[in-house]
């Protein structure tokens, strides 16, 4: 009989509390954010817990203006530098530093459509729309989507002469996923010490992006294009020496109305000839959009878009060319100030920060019996995947490197390696690209500059890799990435090895299209429910570029995967590594 007899079972309540942040009302770049899970929520579902909050940019006072966002990829995440989970006597459970760049890792290699289309809904990313195509063979950009977009308001397809300013900037309610051990297990937690999370803001250099289609430095191809100064059907150049307050852009690119141009009033604009992308042309001064329009009686009545200066500016330079043969694109120069620098401090304000936690109410019963046993001796276990990160610099002259892991878990999963850019930059170089690390030669989008900054792993030309752990070279060959770094073909074994690593890290790699753009070493340490002792033994990832000359100081984040194991019993608790 006892073969048919059913389990035991409980009935538990579920309901949604949110706990506000404990020490400001709004935060800015680089402050921390409190929050407690106080004790008498004494069970929660961390996997159905997010943060809420709003956050509204801001243009730099006496700027140009231009459209910005957070980063496409990965959005309202980007805010996120480091994070840090404690008991609420102070044990510190889980710290995840550069937790930004671990997540970009997470979201551009577990990624299809549906799961991009979802982070767009609720975690302030972006994604590629039909509305601003490119039909110049450029590739797919998740970055051009100025209308549906959670930041700033989008414009309809009237006249507009009114600047873009603040006000065009609204609070984006964003949602968002905690990617911590804790946060991200799907067993329900026992709060009876209660938790507080410290959430440290990122800087303003890295979270901002601008829209790809004004972009010099990646996809310049996907700009509007120059159409002529009379905008008829024998369209006419703007000659070097000449004079001009309005021109007119061509249709391609999908720019048939205003709503789809991706400039604004206000914005500082000059042009550049595809091919000779690097070199802006120089008129006197940036120009100024005054207005915005669509003129349907330009180019026999087909309609064209008309966009009229500030003032009239003289062309100091080499003709603008009509021709479709040697066309010229305009892009967004609002970082020059005018002398040639780059300077653009834009800034982020978030604000109504809230943890929405799945609070389970278990019966008082059961609740009894488990305090019961507690007091009698008895403890829980509570196992979770989480991760560290080592960090280490190199310098760009150092050809080959010797990078050392300081190990010290029992059941290590997987290491995944980002070797992150660390030159210095500020906002404008990184929004603009300058100086940006190329990480594809794909020949129709003409440039293929990183956009984004200290956030993602870089190629830079490295030739090999290999780790040793246990006085053992593993694997047993060097791996090879000389392929995927000449940025015109693709290793196999790297890519592989990464895909091993992911899983063992509890990442679907269900997309391998940011491989060029996002840099990652994987090593995955043991294979499906495996760990692996680290306890006792040497660990590095030898990296080498012999051969080739890397361009960029790097600072490399290695993630280490591991099981934790909390002991929690009527006297504390205490973390098994």
């Amino acid at each position: 009989m006892s073969f048919w007899a059913s389990e035991n079972k409980i009935a538990i309540g579920q309901t949604k509390v949110a706990i506000p942040s404990e020490n400001g009302l709004s935060y800015t770049a680089g402050q921390k954010i409190d929050i407690t899970i106080p004790r008498e929520i004494q069970f929660f579902q961390p996997k159905e817990s997010y943060l809420s909050l709003d956050v509204k940019l801001a243009l730099p006072t006496g700027r140009p203006a231009t459209r910005l966002s957070l980063d496409e990829y990965i959005g309202g995440q980007v805010l996120i530098k480091d994070i840090r989970v404690y008991t609420q006597g102070g044990t510190l459970l889980e710290e995840i530093q550069g937790y930004n760049t671990a997540v970009s890792v997470m979201y551009d290699y577990d990624s299809n459509e549906n799961i991009r289309n979802k982070r767009a809904m609720t975690e302030g990313t972006t994604t590629a729309t039909s509305f601003y195509r490119g039909t110049e063979g450029t590739s797919e950009s998740d970055n051009v989507n100025h209308v549906n977009t959670p930041y700033y308001i989008g414009v309809g397809n009237e006249l507009q002469d009114t600047a873009f300013d603040n006000d065009d900037y609204k609070s984006a309610k964003l949602l968002l996923p905690l990617h911590t051990g804790i946060f991200q297990n799907d067993k329900i937690f026992p709060n009876s010490m209660g938790l507080r999370l410290e959430i440290v803001l990122e800087q303003n250099n890295v979270v901002f992006r601008q829209l790809d289609s004004v972009n010099r430095l990646n996809r310049l191809t996907l700009n509007p294009k120059f159409h002529s100064l009379n905008g008829s059907t024998s369209p006419d150049d703007w000659t070097s020496g000449s004079d001009a307050k309005s021109f007119y852009v061509a249709r391609d690119n999908h720019n048939i109305g205003v709503d789809n141009f991706p400039f604004v009033v206000g914005e500082a604009i000059k042009f550049v000839s595809e091919t000779n992308a690097s070199v802006g042309f120089n008129n006197a001064s940036n120009m100024i959009i005054e207005q915005i329009e669509v003129d349907g009686t330009a180019d026999d009545n087909k309609g064209l878009i008309k966009v009229t200066l500030n003032a009239s500016y003289t062309n100091n330079g080499g003709t603008i060319s009509a021709s479709t043969a040697t066309p010229w694109f305009l892009y967004s120069a609002v970082f020059d100030n005018g002398s040639g620098t780059q300077t653009y401090n834009p800034s982020f304000t978030v604000s109504n920060v809230e943890l929405i936690v799945q609070k389970l109410d278990m019966p008082d019963g059961y609740k009894q019996q488990m305090n019961k046993m507690m007091q009698e001796g008895g403890s829980m276990v509570y196992d979770f995947l989480s991760y560290q990160n080592y960090r280490q610099t190199i310098l760009a002259s150092d050809t080959v490197a010797n990078i050392n892991l300081p190990l010290n878990f029992s059941r290590a999963k997987s290491i995944l390696c980002v070797p992150t850019d660390s030159t210095v930059r500020d906002a404008a170089s990184v929004i603009s690209c300058s100086g940006a690390y190329i990480y594809s030669t794909e020949t129709n989008n003409v440039t293929n500059n990183n956009t984004r900054g200290s956030l993602v792993g870089i190629w830079d030309n490295l030739q090999n890799y290999q780790f040793n752990y246990n006085n053992r070279l593993q694997p047993s060959r060097k791996i090879s990435c000389a392929k995927i770094s000449s940025k015109d073909s693709i290793d196999q074994q790297p890519l592989v090895e990464l895909e091993k690593a992911l899983v063992q890290s509890g990442i679907n790699p269900r997309s391998f299209r940011a491989f060029q753009r996002n840099a990652v070493i994987g090593r995955a340490l043991a294979l499906q429910d495996g760990v692996y002792d680290c306890r006792g033994k040497s660990f590095s990832l030898q990296v080498e570029y012999n051969g080739a000359t890397p361009q960029f100081p790097k600072l490399w984040n290695n993630y280490v995967f591991h099981l934790r194991r909390l002991n929690i019993n009527a006297n504390g608790i205490s973390v098994d590594l």
